[in-house]
């Protein structure tokens, strides 16, 4: 096991002024961070597996190479943060994190539901069996992305309007492996070019979306 400058291992960190603060190499095993500013933050590095962080702000927060293994980041704003190369298998995301980047994230069993990741960057992570249920993503970037058996889904009512499909309007899957996943919601202009698209479940609005050579068979 890798040696840290700093253990906080159970930390309570509720309501803490944390903004520019630095917890790079920091082990925050099962820390709680309920309604902490951590603007700007570093978490490089970090082990977080376990810590909750409910109503945090994380704007523009950096966890790159983070250890966020089961992690609940609930209610959480975290507008352009950076999670890149992160560890964040089975973590729970619901908040505003526009513009976050993801990209080679290692996130099987995640779950991001009722949150805004418009232009948010998940190119070349990895996937698996993930959960996005009625967020919006919007212009998002899944370029080469693994979301095999990925359920991407909304829960649509057409007698509720209060319930709309998940919007994935003009979001990028090209060259993504989509094997076995479910995708219903508003895919309108979204780019599926190159995609493998084997076995995938598709309902919702496809309207201009751009297949080309996707890989569509049963």
């Amino acid at each position: 096991r890798r040696s840290y400058d700093l253990i906080m291992t159970n930390a309570d960190l509720g309501n803490a002024k944390l903004q520019f603060s630095t917890f790079q190499d920091a082990d925050l095993t099962n820390a709680y961070f309920w309604n902490a500013n951590l603007t700007q933050a570093n978490f490089d590095w970090a082990i977080l597996e376990n810590c909750n962080m409910p109503q945090t702000n994380a704007k523009d927060a950096t966890f790159r190479y983070a250890d966020l293994t089961n992690a609940r980041l609930l209610g959480t704003t975290g507008v352009n943060a950076s999670f890149e190369h992160a560890i964040m298998t089975g973590v729970i995301i619901s908040g505003d994190l526009q513009g976050a980047s993801f990209s080679n994230v290692f996130a099987p069993d995640s779950s991001f539901s009722m949150s805004i990741l418009v232009g948010a960057d998940f190119s070349q992570a990895y996937l698996h069996n993930s959960r996005f249920v009625n967020n919006n993503l919007s212009y998002a970037n899944f370029w080469r992305a693994d979301l095999t058996s990925a359920h991407m889904t909304s829960n649509y009512d057409v007698g509720n309007p209060s319930l709309q499909w998940t919007m994935f309007e003009n979001a990028t899957f090209s060259y993504a492996t989509l094997r076995g996943a479910d995708l219903i919601g508003n895919f309108k202009n979204s780019d599926f070019s190159y995609a493998d698209m084997t076995d995938v479940f598709i309902a919702g609005n496809w309207t201009n979306s751009n297949l080309l050579r996707a890989i569509l068979h049963h």
